[in-house]
């Protein structure tokens, strides 16, 4: 299964470019939503405009912002709409520090509970912790009812491998996402411990070899991939994706 998230800046941007996407490249399933509190339109509003157009969404459901009882309030309805998954991350605290300390454990472990129907899915995070703690936590997550993870994107084939090896036996969605100026690479080193290996290039070709690469590996393992096109245009990436590839076959 291949997804591609997009960051909902204006409803009716996200509606045309999930359209697009969808209609010229029938490999991609679904459109996964990140939820980013600077920007008006939440995830679950994306998500429920989305399943309006009869496209598959799955929004990120930050457990801080809210109680266990305000997530379901959000989450009941757009099951009624046709949600089937939805991405438990922990998210970050906002600037005003207004947030709840809802475990992830606990909030994973209630929407199982109460909509057994819903796929539940979790964050896994390979800069965050050593591979013995994260992959415990991980543990931990499915323990609660979590059907499997996203990834934070991979930039390093080998690294990828390693939780693949690790993971067999839930659902796991690879992160890619285009690295294209020595500033944005920064970032991901210095503000999320990301590793690039030595072979790693700026352009947006190189980036796209590597999101074909990361799908061949993801399919390899019977797994699958999303791609994050977080600072290049979305319908450029997935073109440049999809001209060269010797993975999609569809």
């Amino acid at each position: 299964m291949i997804l591609v998230e997009l960051v909902p800046r204006l409803l009716e941007t996200l509606i045309t470019e999930s359209q697009q996407i969808t209609e010229q490249y029938p490999a991609i399933t679904g459109i996964n939503i990140p939820d980013v509190l600077r920007i008006p339109v939440r995830s679950y509003d994306g998500a429920s405009a989305l399943l309006q157009h009869n496209i598959n969404a799955i929004p990120h459901i930050r457990t801080v912002d809210r109680d266990i009882a305000g997530h379901l309030d959000i989450l009941i309805p757009l099951v009624d709409q046709g949600l089937k998954s939805v991405l438990i991350v922990t998210g970050d605290h906002d600037e005003t520090g207004i947030h709840r300390e809802i475990s992830t454990l606990d909030l994973i472990a209630a929407i199982k509970s109460s909509l057994p129907v819903l796929q539940v899915f979790a964050g896994l995070d390979p800069y965050r912790n050593s591979l013995k703690n994260e992959l415990l936590y991980c543990k931990q997550k499915l323990d609660a009812g979590a059907e499997g993870f996203f990834t934070q994107p991979f930039f390093d084939l080998k690294y990828a491998e390693v939780y693949l090896d690790q993971l067999t036996d839930c659902p796991i969605f690879l992160g890619v996402s285009p690295v294209t100026t020595e500033k944005s690479q920064t970032y991901w080193i210095n503000q999320n411990n990301a590793c690039f290996p030595p072979s790693f290039t700026l352009d947006l070709q190189g980036n796209c070899r590597l999101a074909d690469k990361m799908i061949q590996l993801s399919q390899s393992y019977g797994q699958n991939i999303y791609l994050m096109p977080i600072k290049v245009d979305p319908l450029t990436y997935l073109e440049g994706i999809w001209q060269n590839s010797t993975a999609i076959t569809v």
